[in-house]
């Protein structure tokens, strides 16, 4: 189905196709089944086996297997049977020239002789996660999109699995064009060139789980906040007033489900305590990226319905983002949504007092943070480090421009020319990280060399111990157009739940 223009950006509509794909082989009779078979799972979408499909190049024997474990808390479909790769091996999918959601599953268990403690999910078992999946963006350039799945050269016996893959038309949602780089007086550029995007956290502040099926348009899963408060002063959360309706008049719906926003998060009602400390929430994410801060707002109880009424300041990385920051004035009205991006993270609201508001109060609807892929098209970390301690005590308020120790984050353009979009995951399946020998000719504009060597120095090196299923490398076959100077490309493991 064709895109609708939207000035310069085009949005499709929610019918628009979805592949869903997944790995099946009927439990009782061994036998796979194939492209013509569908199966719903519990949200009631249909998936399509892979046998017997295009995806699959014929002629080879990739082994399909059943799980060793059926846990009745584990969804069927997609996760009880899996694609086993002994050795490197491409899925291949026809595609139109749009930015593409993918979302990968996993189900960590023994298939077949594969046990399941050679995948070494160790951050999955320590939070008592049964089942994960890692969702990414990418801007596909041509029109075939290529996933291929690669055991790791170095480990022994290792071996890559793949229980369902997702690939959904993807309204560009990443815009406006350039972007306030916190702290710096440089600008981001979010364009058609920009290659990928991987979903670190996506939060309903102040609100419950949403679940997929809730998101009729990329079956998105958003969070509770509340584990990601940092320090006891936590705010209140509130829904909705009943006669406020939720409207998209200056964003479209496919940003966020009406969910986000008929819930929030405030300080609460006493100014002299709020003036004393700030709101906020610590997430912990890999060293040496830049980040996409996402932050969803609507004003959706009276009597707050005017401008500088509620008016407050947002802090990243202990840095002023915004002095004044007006939710009716960015939005129009009570009941209106607006989002506000930014590029860095550490997030603090704080009333602000300059325009003499009539509450001393913030207010917060929707959080998400999206990992930017680096200059050499890099989206693989280490094993996330836990959320940064500041010198100062919890809840206590910081002052504008105060940096945290540390807490510098170098700015990362990308520039990647067109070619057949690639997907590469390497599974180590050991608690190692890898430096690899693969090399990419330095990527054009050259201004922002300087940045990507400050990231890649603060990639860690070998030892790490760090979980391994999610070594992914983003790269368009054709590489990166510029000098014939190579440049090593360097790649860590880690492993978390998107």
């Amino acid at each position: 189905m064709a895109p609708i223009p939207v000035g310069r950006r085009r949005f499709f509509p929610p019918s628009a196709p979805i592949l869903l794909l997944f790995v099946f082989l009927l439990h009782t009779s061994q036998t796979r089944g194939d492209a013509s078979s569908s199966f719903p799972d519990l949200d009631h979408r249909v998936w399509a086996g892979d046998a017997g499909s295009s995806f699959l190049p014929s002629g080879q024997n990739i082994l399909a297997a059943a799980s060793a474990f059926q846990s009745s808390s584990v969804p069927q479909v997609p996760y009880m049977t899996a694609r086993i790769f002994n050795s490197g091996f491409t899925h291949s999918f026809p595609i139109s020239p749009d930015r593409k959601f993918i979302r990968l599953h996993f189900y960590p268990s023994d298939y077949g002789n594969h046990a399941a403690g050679d995948a070494r999910f160790a951050t999955a078992r320590a939070r008592n996660i049964n089942y994960l999946f890692f969702e990414y963006s990418v801007n596909a350039l041509t029109s075939r999109l290529d996933l291929t799945f690669s055991p790791s050269p170095d480990v022994p016996n290792s071996y890559a699995f793949i229980n369902g893959i997702e690939i959904i038309p993807m309204n560009d949602i990443f815009w406006p064009e350039f972007l306030i780089v916190v702290g710096t007086p440089a600008t981001f550029s979010v364009d058609h060139q920009t290659p990928a995007f991987q979903t670190m956290y996506r939060l309903n502040v102040g609100g419950n789980h949403i679940s997929p099926a809730q998101d009729g348009q990329l079956y998105m899963s958003w969070s509770d906040d509340s584990d990601y408060i940092f320090g006891a002063a936590s705010g209140v959360s509130y829904s909705k007033d009943g006669n406020v309706s939720i409207t998209y008049t200056r964003i479209p719906s496919c940003f966020a489900p009406k969910e986000v926003y008929e819930t929030a998060r405030s300080m609460g009602g006493n100014a002299r305590v709020n003036l004393n400390y700030n709101l906020t929430w610590a997430l912990a994410v890999d060293p040496g990226f830049l980040y996409l801060v996402r932050l969803h707002f609507s004003e959706i109880q009276y009597p707050i319905t005017k401008v500088n009424q509620r008016v407050f300041s947002i802090y990243l990385d202990n840095q002023t983002a915004v002095g004044d920051f007006d939710v009716i004035t960015r939005s129009g009205g009570i009941g209106s949504t607006v989002y506000q991006d930014f590029i860095d993270l550490w997030l603090e609201l704080h009333p602000s007092t300059a325009s003499k508001p009539e509450f001393y109060d913030a207010i917060l609807n929707g959080l998400e943070i999206f990992k930017v892929s680096s200059f050499y098209g890099n989206l693989a970390g280490p094993k996330p480090n836990p959320p940064p301690r500041p010198s100062r005590g919890p809840g206590q308020l910081s002052p504008a421009g105060e940096n945290r120790s540390g807490g510098e984050v170098p700015v990362v353009a990308v520039a990647v020319p067109g070619g057949v979009v690639t997907v590469v995951l390497i599974f180590a399946l050991a608690l190692a990280v890898r430096r690899s020998g693969r090399k990419l000719r330095r990527c054009t504009p050259q201004s922002f060399q300087k940045f990507a060597d400050a990231a890649e120095m603060k990639v860690p090196g070998d030892g790490v111990d760090s979980p391994v299923m999610n070594d992914a490398r983003w790269r368009h076959d054709a590489g990166c157009a510029g000098d014939n100077e190579e440049l090593p490309l360097v790649s860590a493991s880690r492993a978390s739940l998107a």
